[in-house]
């Protein structure tokens, strides 16, 4: 079906990583500087 995609609201909860880059990204949208990114939210099953 083609038209608008519309996502609902995603909070991130708990996670690990080794990398900086996703705390950096956020505290910089705080200080005002929006910088729009495409990402991808992998979920580990156990």
């Amino acid at each position: 079906m083609a038209g608008r995609v519309d996502y609902a609201d995603l909070t991130l909860r708990y996670g690990m990583t080794a990398s900086t880059q996703l705390w950096e990204w956020m505290e910089s949208s705080i200080a005002g500087n929006v910088d729009r990114r495409h990402v991808s939210l992998i979920r580990a099953v156990a």
